[in-house]
């Protein structure tokens, strides 16, 4: 029961930080789009020195910051946070059941290491735990859904129920990495991963604040099922609170379309 609960309050957690990632990018849009343009002072990165920037370089700031710039940095933190807890639920099984690993991901002779640094099993298997995570998400993210990468008694649910979804996470994935390692322009490999894009070779990915919304909607909905297959298929428990709500709320956006109306 414990261990559910725990499992319970940790995806209110992040529930609630995936909104407040929402509500903080509203917020900044408003403020600095009605906020006074003036002069400020910037300090040097290689000494103490400070330089006065003029009105127009706080224009031009103002103007980049309210067209993408503010969306794409709260856009990478959703996706990072989704990650760490979808990571976080992953470790919180394998400890409790390291079987379910099946391997870890490294290679014999760091195996070896690990075993001969660490004192305790506990700290063997959260080492081979956090390996395993990191190889997955280093691999392809979405074949944690499709193929239950993790054996989160997933099963074929999202294979089998949920296609449409995980194409716009694949996506969305996408896009995260043209941001990070392709200054955000589209090249072959993304074209190549992401066939229905409506993007062209060459072209600067924008993240729209539409396109945000869809982004955190999703990944939420994503990290309830997840949720909703450990706590039911893995450690017999039942749904309740924020995470049922969640769930609700998954199943009608995907029902109406709702996140491909927004993932465009």
């Amino acid at each position: 029961m414990e261990k559910i609960k725990r499992i319970h309050s940790d995806f209110m957690k992040f529930r609630g930080n995936m909104h407040n990632i929402w509500e903080e990018c509203a917020y900044l849009d408003e403020m600095i789009r009605n906020s006074e343009k003036r002069e400020f002072v910037v300090v040097s990165l290689h000494s103490d020195s400070r330089k006065t920037k003029r009105i127009k370089d706080a224009g031009g700031m103002q103007n980049k910051f309210l067209s993408g710039e503010n969306t794409k940095k709260h856009f990478i933190d959703a996706i990072g946070l989704f990650e760490s807890y979808i990571s976080w639920l992953a470790q919180f099984v394998f400890c409790d059941y390291p079987y379910r690993m099946h391997s870890s991901g490294m290679n014999e002779e760091k195996i070896f290491n690990v075993i001969l640094q660490k004192e305790t099993k506990e700290e063997i298997i959260e080492c081979l735990a956090e390996e395993k995570v990191r190889s997955v998400f280093y691999g392809k993210p979405s074949d944690v859904f499709i193929k239950d990468k993790f054996d989160l008694g997933i099963g074929k649910t999202f294979a089998n129920n949920y296609n449409k979804e995980i194409e716009l996470y694949e996506e969305i994935n996408g896009r995260r990495n043209a941001i990070i390692h392709n200054l955000g322009c589209v090249d072959k490999k993304y074209l190549r991963e992401n066939p229905n894009t409506v993007y062209k070779e060459g072209q600067k990915i924008i993240i729209s604040e539409q396109y945000l919304r869809g982004t955190i909607a999703l990944l939420e909905g994503i990290a309830a099922k997840t949720t909703e297959c450990v706590v039911m298929n893995i450690y017999k428990g039942s749904i309740q609170g924020k995470l049922a709500q969640t769930l609700k709320s998954f199943e009608r956006c995907c029902e109406s379309d709702w996140y491909e109306s927004l993932l465009k």
